[in-house]
């Protein structure tokens, strides 16, 4: 499993990006509360990461204002459209310089 979500392709390899797991049936989380929700059209179970602070838990520094480095869009046939409303997105939230956080990848789109 972990090779499975961990390994990737080398042209990705001059994104050092950080990946989140979450395996409940095997480490079930009391900070990661899920939900039934309907996603075009079909009921699916969701699981939703609260990047929020909780010091009373020892939970530090994981709001995305302070966690958040770049975002890397791509491949895509919408990279343009993806990257405004990331940066409005996390304009809303925060996020200093969100502009110069949202980065098209160089990697081409496969048909």
């Amino acid at each position: 499993m972990m090779a499975a979500v961990s390994l990737k392709h080398p042209g990705f390899h001059e994104e050092r990006e950080w990946r989140l797991i979450h395996s409940p049936a095997q480490f079930p989380s009391p900070y990661v509360p899920s939900a039934t929700e309907i996603i075009g059209g079909i009921p699916q179970v969701v699981h939703k990461v609260r990047f929020e602070n909780q010091p009373t838990v020892d939970i530090n520094g994981i709001e995305l204002p302070q966690l958040l480095d770049r975002v890397i869009i791509g491949p895509s046939q919408y990279a343009g459209t993806i990257g405004q409303s990331l940066v409005r997105e996390l304009g809303e939230i925060g996020v200093e310089n969100a502009v110069g956080k949202v980065i098209v990848s160089g990697i081409p789109l496969r048909s």
